[in-house]
């Protein structure tokens, strides 16, 4: 989405912090699948889908998201945060994690180093890793509807694959051969990652929240060594200030 449409979202649309209730139970499971920091916020009828975007963002020349949203909104904001703006038009709220997650992995991969030709390879194998998580914590008692987060997901990644409905809509989409097809058709490098020897442990890159840079980071290191792809050094870069605050 355009810098312009964010703004027209934020000052046009309307953008609101969620209620304590939705923000709760979304950071939980968020949180425990992707670890990273991050700020879930509500847009108006105009956002059509989760968005997933560094509070780094230009929205202008010289005006990053993160300034606009501490001005607009009761909210103090850590610098290099993920911002996660939920349609509030959608009530599964598993369908909105689903999303947010399918959304904040494209984001990552687009601001990570995992080579060009790697990288419908590295989403695959992440969305698979997320999956699994979401199943795991629903097995293990989390308030988590399967069905929903996975429509959620299949949402997300079918618009980033160009990926129809009927390649998106069984339980098993992203491993079926039509689907696999489909990806070697718009790469026809692509390789079905085999995730038998590391599974939702891809996603195990740290045990309490990172900033968005060094998750994005981490995870690009993780999926360099599973994937078998080159090595890259990854340094973060230094913060002279770690938050902006709003004083209204």
């Amino acid at each position: 989405m355009l810098g312009q449409q964010v703004l027209d979202l934020i000052w046009e649309d309307g953008v609101a912090m969620p209620d304590a209730e939705t923000s709760r139970y979304f950071l939980n499971l968020f949180s425990r699948i992707l670890p990273v920091r991050t700020a879930p916020l509500v847009a108006g009828a105009a956002c059509e889908r989760p968005l997933a975007m560094s509070d780094s963002l230009e929205l202008a020349p010289g005006l990053p998201l993160g300034d606009v949203l501490v001005e607009e909104l009761p909210l103090d904001l850590d610098y290099d945060t993920l911002v996660v703006m939920l349609p509030s038009g959608e009530q599964n709220l598993g369908s909105l994690l689903g999303g947010a997650v399918a959304e904040s992995l494209i984001l990552a991969l687009s601001l990570g180093e995992m080579p060009l030709e790697r990288e419908n390879e590295a989403l695959h194998a992440l969305a698979q890793a997320a999956l699994r998580r979401a199943a795991e914590l629903e097995g293990a008692g989390a308030a988590l509807d399967m069905a929903g987060f996975r429509r959620g997901m299949a949402l997300g990644l079918g618009r980033y694959w160009m990926a129809g409905e009927t390649l998106t809509a069984t339980p098993d989409f992203l491993t079926s051969p039509a689907m696999i097809a489909h990806l070697t058709r718009l790469d026809p490098d692509f390789a079905e990652p085999d995730l038998c020897l590391f599974g939702s442990r891809l996603l195990d890159v740290s045990s309490e929240p990172l900033a968005l840079e060094e998750w994005i980071g981490r995870t690009s290191m993780m999926l360099r060594a599973c994937l078998g792809a080159p090595e890259s050094e990854f340094e973060p870069l230094p913060q002279d200030i770690s938050a902006r605050f709003n004083f209204h």
